[in-house]
């Protein structure tokens, strides 16, 4: 079972009944994706936010399409929204505290909202990235830059939050960048807040560039029961710059990079607990180690040259996905005149930085492919 049938199955079940599971931070996760900004106040740090109820929320008089405008996972949320209005377990869920920004000069897009439990604990959720162009040049800036602006947007949201929700024992968690936001804040908020952490959510997010300089060591030992990093087993996003050593390995019911989709990760159906596996594919181990040899060979002006160059190429910030997606014929047109009005030096430098990273990809099937063969001639001899 995923999710939806998880909302679906809990829906008699209140938060009351049976407490706050790892299952909910998911369906948190994926709600933070929801354009609650059209149908609330935003969040201006200047006071209290006013709550509102999931139900609420969802039974707006826009669109249910408008509600999902500019996701990724828009099918699935629209999937979503009815058995969520129909859940005794979320349907009055109050939120508040939403906020979005989206600054292109700054190349930042960034979304939180929190969630109020009826036992008085909240959860705040981070989004990850959406379509809008900004959002995945604010990924990509992650391999040259150990801080974006969104790490910083999150720690201000949260430390507000928390000062107008004093003492309230509190949840951080997101999927994808948004995960790594909550890391982020995990370890560089106030420490007077550290005793009321409850638990942090990474759902397959991403690592950071220097993570000694996001970790202190002192509070990632008083912290380490309270994390949870997961990843699908054939994980793309999550083992980008990644440094977790206790990683949870998710059984997803699609393929490769489309298992970066919550909704495709699989429940017990009896406690609804995450169903989780030994090791991760063979795909995910070989394309971790291509990113990470890859990374490594490049210095952080060239991995900045070629993100400016690929957004550039693709149509600048100012455009999504789905931008690019209505024209491809204009998408690719534009990218081959960018790419030809480049001087000759820049275009060889951008040609070779493509056929390291294939060359890199070769060297990890090799070496993953001979070091699996190696294991399997030891437990041969073994036995």
């Amino acid at each position: 079972m995923n999710i939806i049938d998880y909302v679906i199955k809990s829906k008699n079940e209140p938060f009351l009944a049976r407490p706050f599971s790892d299952a909910d931070a998911l369906v948190f996760s994926q709600i933070a994706y929801y354009n609650f900004n059209l149908v609330s106040e935003q969040f201006d740090y200047s006071k209290p936010s006013k709550r509102y109820t999931l139900f609420n929320l969802l039974n707006s008089d826009f669109k249910d399409d408008v509600l999902v405008y500019r996701t990724l996972m828009g099918k699935s949320l629209l999937k979503l929204i009815k058995p969520l209005k129909e859940s005794n377990r979320f349907k009055d869920i109050e939120i508040g505290y939403v906020q979005e920004i989206l600054d292109r000069r700054a190349e930042s897009q960034f979304f939180a909202l929190t969630f109020f439990l009826p036992n008085d604990e909240i959860f705040i959720a981070f989004r990850g990235t959406d379509s809008t162009l900004a959002g995945w040049k604010e990924d990509f800036n992650m391999a040259h830059l150990t801080t974006v602006p969104s790490h910083l947007k999150a720690l201000l949201y949260t430390e507000s939050v928390l000062k107008f929700e004093k003492n309230k024992k509190f949840y951080l968690g997101g999927h994808s960048k948004g995960g790594n936001l909550a890391y982020y804040v995990a370890n560089k908020i106030d420490d007077k807040y550290l005793d009321n952490l409850i638990k942090v959510y990474n759902l397959d997010g991403p690592g950071f560039k220097h993570p000694e300089e996001i970790f202190n060591k002192d509070k990632e030992r008083l912290l380490k029961d309270r994390y949870l990093k997961a990843i699908p087993h054939s994980s793309l996003v999550g083992i980008l710059l990644n440094h977790d050593s206790e990683t949870l390995i998710i059984k997803s019911s699609q393929f490769y990079v489309l298992q970066h989709d919550l909704f495709s990760w699989l429940l017990t159906k009896d406690n609804y607990n995450l169903i989780t596996l030994k090791r991760r594919s063979l795909i995910s181990r070989i394309n971790e180690k291509t990113m990470k040899d890859y990374l490594h060979s490049l210095d952080d002006n060239e991995k900045k040259e070629i993100v400016d160059a690929l957004l550039e190429m693709l149509g600048g910030v100012e455009l999504s996905l789905f931008d690019l997606s209505i024209k491809p014929l204009k998408t690719i047109k534009h990218f081959r005149k960018v790419y030809r009005s480049y001087p000759k030096e820049k275009r060889n430098k951008l040609f070779r930085a493509v056929t390291l990273l294939i060359k890199q990809w070769g060297n990890a099937v090799i070496s993953i492919s001979m070091s699996k063969t190696t294991s399997l001639v030891k437990r041969r001899k073994n036995t």
